[in-house]
């Protein structure tokens, strides 16, 4: 047997795959043509946010009061939502900011009828949870806390009338039908 390989030329992907790999592992660069054909074309570029999540804490509370009667209610979530987490990510999971940002969610929520009464009990929970947590107890030094206790404890009281309010209009209807 010779020793001799048959040889035959690389097809176009092999050739790119080949030159890609002896680049990457080169010290040289191979200067980037826009028209060469392994150039992606459908590549969206994004700008990349690079504020604190105070500062977009900050700017969403602005944009919030700004557009408050203009937003239409899926922006206004939307808006809340990202307060929610960005306040996570500035203060941590328990923190009185975090509660709050829950308050606002549940109290959204509890303002658009009985179809989401479980998300408002949800968040006003989640906020419960971290008062808990927290430990903090009513006193007359802490009045920003005492105002957040009060806001929770009434958003869940509001979730329980409305859903017990709910099931009584529901006994209703059905025994309506009966009739």
């Amino acid at each position: 047997m010779s020793d001799k390989r048959k040889s035959r030329p690389f097809s176009a992907s092999r050739q790119r795959r080949l030159t890609k790999r002896s680049s990457s592992l080169d010290s040289t660069r191979t200067p980037f043509n826009p028209n060469s054909s392994i150039c992606a074309t459908n590549v969206i570029l994004v700008a990349i946010d690079l504020r604190t999540p105070k500062q977009k804490i900050e700017d969403l509370q602005k944009e919030i009061i700004e557009s408050k009667d203009e937003s239409t209610a899926e922006q206004y979530l939307n808006q809340l939502v990202l307060m929610q987490v960005y306040t996570n990510l500035e203060y941590g999971d328990n923190s009185i900011e975090n509660a709050r940002a829950y308050v606002n969610l549940s109290k959204f929520y509890l303002n658009r009828k009985s179809n989401f009464l479980p998300q408002a009990k949800f968040h006003a929970l989640n906020a419960r949870q971290i008062l808990e947590y927290l430990n903090i107890k009513p006193n007359d030094d802490n009045i920003l806390q005492n105002l957040l206790a009060y806001d929770i404890y009434l958003t869940l009281t509001k979730c329980s009338i409305n859903a017990k309010q709910y099931l009584l209009q529901r006994e209703l209807k059905i025994k309506n039908k009966h009739i």
